[in-house]
């Protein structure tokens, strides 16, 4: 038996591990989705039209499903073992991608003459299911014993190689090809690079004895992340499907922005979430304490932004997409509140898991993923990319969460709840308040005017790009108030919560 000392020293090491994670994967999911969105904004805005910019969109869905379906759930269900066989994973996923990659290249010929630029879009996308398959491996083995930080560089470095190559194919108009391309370097350079520190602690020889086992124990864990993924990113298909590839740049430039505190703040917290319940599974105190403080924690940031998205819609879109994209400003509105409609959600699913409630689990993501699929395709049909805007809300599945932590945890249901109120309430009414005034600042114009002034010197068209912010004057105004308020929210929220909550998991 363990003793005390021993106890409390293996905690400590959890919880730096766990930390150190936390602010690993802060950087890399900064890193991703600044660089993401910039090499949208750049492609979206001068290169690409908005059809060809939709059928890189579609293309990179199936990938990421196909993607999906290519680990079996694999790397989910593994994770909360104690002892993993790499040489098996290493194996089985090469071998399962191949087979993949080698069919969709045969598919993308047989489709070539119907539609020739989606079909080389395919084909090339189809050649990055194999290094990401060999970089499975060893993301696995860092996640699982909470070294995250060791897989830092080899991210920023693959994500900013996608940056580059991106912007450069688009700049001489290789369209969506170019965009499969750069994310094919992407994924060889992640490989490339994670491979060295993964081979110093684990000897990897080929081995496939024993395939058929891990994907029977990973069954539940397949149907969840896949349908899970399924649900997200349906809109995909359906407005694809029911309009076409401009509609999907629309809703996806909408979407991106919303998705950007998501992509940030929630998936660094998910490599932490899931590894340290896992670990705690055995001292369900702690356990509580660490689902309430890091479902509060994310509470706290995002539930202020996603006011401020909310009442600055169209000045986003403005500055960042464009003109063009006007269109997707009402359907930031419909979005903003998707990722903070159920917060007691958020790490709901990966306590479940961590409990081993896989039936819960599989309940959960099939009735949600029903839900929303059947009324994305409804919603979509009738009401066009504001309905597939719309479906996300009518999962339904958040009940079953709901009812699980009120009927076991009644004391932990309860301090969420009451922190949910205070922090929603502290985010939107002051957001609110604030847009009902209508403030102008004159000095925009003149900094405009003399900014516009000096650029001409160099380019008249973007001067006059540049000067149409003249046009959008009292949306930027706004915009400043409503940035200031947020600053304010966000301090006060900090000061206030996020300091007592954050020590209860890290300290």
């Amino acid at each position: 038996m363990n003793s005390p000392e021993k106890n409390i020293c293996e905690l400590k090491e959890l919880k730096k591990n766990a930390g150190d994670t936390l602010y690993s994967s802060y950087i890399i999911q900064f890193a991703t989705k600044i660089f993401s969105i910039l090499s949208q904004l750049i492609i979206a805005r001068f290169f690409l039209t908005t059809e060809e910019y939709g059928v890189f969109l579609y293309v990179f869905f199936i990938f990421s499903i196909v993607n999906n379906l290519r680990d079996f759930g694999i790397s989910t269900q593994i994770v909360r073992r104690r002892d993993i066989n790499y040489d098996l994973l290493n194996s089985f996923f090469l071998i399962i991608s191949l087979i993949i990659t080698a069919g969709q290249i045969i598919y993308g010929v047989f489709i070539y003459r119907q539609d020739g630029m989606f079909a080389r879009s395919l084909i090339i996308m189809s050649l990055s299911y194999i290094p990401t398959a060999i970089s499975s491996a060893p993301s696995i083995y860092f996640l699982q014993n909470l070294l995250i930080k060791r897989t830092v560089l080899p991210r920023l470095v693959s994500i900013f190689g996608y940056f580059i190559f991106s912007v450069l194919f688009s700049f001489f108009q290789w369209g969506p090809e170019g965009l499969a391309w750069a994310k094919l370097i992407q994924s060889v350079i992640f490989t490339v690079m994670i491979w060295p520190p993964f081979i110093k602690a684990v000897k990897i020889k080929f081995k496939l004895t024993g395939s058929f086992q891990i994907v029977k124990d990973s069954f539940s864990f397949f149907i969840n992340d896949n349908l899970g993924l399924i649900t997200a990113e349906i809109y995909n298909y359906v407005i694809n499907l029911y309009i076409n590839p401009a509609a999907l740049a629309l809703y996806r430039a909408a979407h991106s922005l919303v998705d950007i505190p998501v992509k940030v703040v929630e998936q660094a917290f998910y490599k932490v979430a899931y590894p340290l319940f896992s670990k705690l599974v055995d001292d369900k105190e702690k356990l509580l304490d660490s689902y309430v403080a890091l479902t509060v924690l994310i509470m706290v940031v995002e539930t202020p932004i996603y006011a401020f998205m909310f009442f600055n819609d169209k000045l986003l879109i403005f500055l960042t997409y464009g003109q063009k994209y006007a269109e997707s400003a009402i359907l930031i509105k419909c979005l903003a509140f998707v990722p903070i409609f159920t917060p007691m959600t958020t790490f709901g699913i990966e306590l479940i898991k961590s409990l081993r409630k896989d039936k819960m689990m599989l309940t959960y993501i099939s009735i949600g993923s029903f839900f929303i699929i059947f009324f994305s395709f409804v919603f979509t049909y009738y009401y066009g990319i504001v309905g597939a805007a719309l479906a996300n809300y009518f999962g339904l599945n958040y009940f079953i969460i709901y009812y699980f932590i009120y009927i076991n945890f009644k004391r932990h249901f309860w301090i969420v709840t009451r922190y949910t109120i205070l922090i929603y309430s502290a985010s939107f009414i002051p957001m609110m308040i604030i847009s009902n005034f209508v403030i102008k600042f004159d000095f925009i114009d003149f900094y405009i005017e003399e900014i516009t002034k000096f650029i001409k010197i160099y380019s008249m068209p973007l001067a006059v790009k540049f000067h149409d912010l003249t046009l959008k004057t009292d949306l930027i105004s706004s915009g400043i108030i409503h940035f200031a308020a947020l600053c304010v929210i966000l301090f006060v929220l900090y000061i206030s919560i996020f300091k007592k909550m954050k020590n209860r998991v890290f300290s």
